[in-house]
């Protein structure tokens, strides 16, 4: 279970950014339109054809964007994390026309050397409400993994849920997923620095846990993962070590225990982050994927797997479009949490 190398920091090109899709193929996301400064705008992904359009102006740019996004879905706003001299900042985006609609730092939380490290945002429709989750330093100097709640329709007033320890340890880069079934968020953790849990908090009742995940094998990690409730698992996929194959990754949360299936496919290499710039389709069971077949190949192709059965609907993948320079920050379905 390494973690993640690659992020996005403002003026490096290094990965995508985030993308919200809606019940037709059609994804929402932010691009990386010109660089130095970072500029991100939101743009309009066709997801049959790759095609991507640009939804309103370019925004203001920040220090850093990251890949972390959710969608308020009864006030059609696409929300994001970035990052400012202030610390870690939410923004808010309108999906109708791009506009920025709220910006406000959470000034209980921190990064861990990158805008996202350690952190997830989500919108639980049921409350109506966005849950954010990130690292915070205590009085005493203790890291602690603070859960926080907001009303929806902003970028403020939150309040905690709850905290976990063993902060300083969190392993992997963006790993956490919601279910708004249950209302549970699932949360990846470092029980110490070679042992790993899930940390499951329930919005219900706001109750917190750990289960502790088995041994991994080689293959066996999540970043960006979804959780998929036909199968109860959190689903994500990972390129081998050889860079040779692609695998789809499956951890069943309240067990510990992971399943992995190899993906057919001449695109090995997962993009965005190594995969957290992803985006799940419940209704169809499908994850959304940024794929490429080479580390150093600029033609990215947007892929649909198919969550039961490990392979690519939509084969061969179309190449993914672009209006500015190409690096989709964030990925995500519109009726996606």
């Amino acid at each position: 279970m390494a973690p993640s190398t690659m992020m996005i920091v403002g003026g490096m090109q290094l990965s995508l950014l985030a993308v919200v899709a809606a019940t037709s193929p059609t994804l929402y996301g932010l691009e990386l339109i010109k660089n130095s400064p970072a500029v991100p705008g939101l743009v309009r992904v066709d997801g049959a054809t790759g095609k991507v359009t640009a939804v309103g102006p370019a925004l203001q740019p920040l220090a850093a964007t990251g890949d972390l996004a959710a969608v308020d879905t009864k006030r059609e706003m696409y929300y994001y994390l970035g990052d400012t001299e202030s610390g870690t900042t939410l923004v808010g985006v309108g999906l109708k026309n791009g506009s920025v609609a709220c910006a406000a730092t959470v000034p209980q939380l921190r990064e861990i050397g990158f805008v996202g490290f350690g952190q997830s945002l989500n919108f639980d429709a049921t409350a109506d409400e966005l849950i954010l989750s990130g690292v915070i330093t205590t009085k005493n100097n203790v890291s602690r993994h603070l859960v926080l709640r907001a009303p929806g329709g902003g970028c403020g007033g939150f309040t905690s849920v709850g905290e976990f320890g063993d902060a300083d340890l969190i392993p992997m880069l963006h790993a956490s997923a919601f279910d708004p079934v249950e209302r549970r968020l699932f949360i990846e953790l470092a029980t110490s620095k070679t042992t790993f849990a899930i940390g499951v908090v329930s919005l219900v009742d706001g109750t917190l846990k750990k289960v502790d995940i088995e041994d991994a094998t080689d293959g066996d990690f999540l970043v960006g993962m979804k959780y998929d409730p036909t199968t109860k698992t959190l689903v994500g996929l990972a390129t081998s070590a050889d860079q040779a194959s692609l695998a789809m990754v499956q951890l069943a949360p309240l067990t510990g225990k992971w399943s992995t299936r190899r993906v057919p496919t001449n695109l090995p290499i997962l993009m965005g982050n190594e995969g957290s710039v992803s985006a799940l389709d419940a209704s169809r069971g499908a994850l959304w994927v940024v794929l490429a077949a080479s580390t150093t190949s600029q033609d990215y192709h947007l892929a649909q797997i198919d969550v039961a059965t490990g392979t690519v609907a939509n084969e061969p993948p179309p190449p993914l479009g672009k209006v500015g320079l190409g690096l989709l920050l964030n990925l995500v379905f519109k009726n996606e949490t």
